[in-house]
């Protein structure tokens, strides 16, 4: 599980939210960081996915 959440940002932010909720120590950073990394990961894809659906459904 550990290798996957390495690769998944969702898998992280949950690993890092938990463990700092019990007080467990292993990650630099505190959660919100993470979970802000994940929101701009969000909103990158968001976006992409707009910008493909508009070349997509524009008519030519």
């Amino acid at each position: 599980m550990r290798v996957l959440s390495a690769y998944n940002p969702v898998s992280l932010a949950v690993n890092v939210a938990r463990e700092n909720l019990f007080a467990t120590v292993g990650y630099a950073y505190p959660p919100e960081v993470y979970l802000l990394g994940l929101l701009a990961w969000a909103v990158v894809l968001i976006g992409i996915a707009l910008v493909v659906a508009t070349r997509q459904l524009r008519t030519k």
